[in-house]
């Protein structure tokens, strides 16, 4: 299965930028650097999450695939 990422929202760097947009002003060169894991549950019922499929870098500066 190929599961692809075209575009995602962070809350919390949405909230950052509401705070002080000056701070984030850089560009970020791979959006990924900015996701920790993705973990996904094919058959979702809204109220239980099983994770099938999981990206979790194994070293702090890897990124998910």
């Amino acid at each position: 299965m190929i599961i692809e990422i075209k575009d995602f929202i962070s809350p919390t760097i949405i909230e950052r930028f509401n705070i002080d947009n000056k701070l984030f002003k850089v560009k970020i060169p791979d959006f990924r650097s900015m996701i920790d894991t993705v973990l996904i549950d094919t058959n979702y019922d809204g109220n239980t999450f099983h994770i099938v499929y999981s990206d979790v870098p194994e070293k702090k500066n890897d990124l998910v695939s």
